[in-house]
Formats: structure tokens, sequence, C-alpha cells
């Protein structure tokens, strides 16, 4: 490399595209195929729209600075302070919620035992409740 480039660390022109292709008839197909001109485009890409009039009205119409946006948007919270204060004073953290909430039982072994070895199932029962009078069956 050090004989492409030249005593203030340029690349010396010709040397390092000595391969590259210098004829037309050297360009890969695709390439040499590939639009040039205008009128080469697809009538979809050059009918597009290139100038801001160009663009349909709904387009040109939407709100594009802060000013443009409605009343209500531009007037909405984007601080902290800015929010009104039942929001601001709201728990966020753990630590931040009151102490009941924090001691309630949040898994199965927290619970106290008499409610861990009650029945949670119909079978769990004994059998003279299964077979106590009901409403349905009497």
């Amino acid at each position: 490399m050090s004989g492409n480039v030249d005593d203030n660390g340029f690349i010396i022109q010709g040397e390092c595209c000595a391969e590259a292709p210098t004829l037309w008839n050297d360009l890969p197909l695709h390439i040499r195929q590939a639009p040039t001109l205008w009128n080469d485009l697809p009538l979809h890409i050059r009918q597009a729209p290139t100038l801001w009039n160009d663009l349909p009205l709904h387009i040109r119409q939407a709100p594009t600075l802060w000013n443009d946006l409605p009343l209500h948007i531009r007037q909405a919270s984007t601080l902290w302070n800015d929010l009104p204060l039942h929001i601001r004073q709201a728990p966020t953290l753990w630590n931040d919620l009151p102490l009941h909430i924090r001691q309630a039982p949040t898994l199965w072994n927290d619970l106290p035992l008499h409610i861990r070895q009650a029945p949670t199932l119909w079978n769990d029962l004994p059998l003279h409740i299964r077979q106590a009078p009901t409403l349905y069956n009497k």
C-alpha cells in the first residue's frame, strides 16, 4: 500500500483504481441497464412529488412546526413540574407505598398458617361439610 500513498498520506490518483472498469462495456450489466436519464425512470417514480407544491394537500397541511400543533397538545404537560400535584405525589417506588400495602402477603408462604392450611378444593373439605344441605341440596 505504501506505493499508492504519497508523503502526505494521500492516495495517488489512478494507482488505487488500476483494476476499476474504465469502459462502459467493462461495467456489470445491471449497472449498464440502470436508468441514467429522467425518461428512463419508471412513470410512477417520475410522477412522484418532488416539490412541496406537488405534495397532496393533506400532507402539506399536516403540522410541521410546534406552532402548527393544536393548542391542547402544545399545552400538555411535558415536564414533571407541569403535572398535577396528585400525580406527582403518587407512589412511584416500593418504599413510597403505604406500610399496610408493603406488608400485605404477596406469596403463598407469606399468608398466615390457618389460611394456607384451609381446604382449597372441594375434595379437601370434610365429608360432613360436602354432604350438608345447601340451597340446591336439601
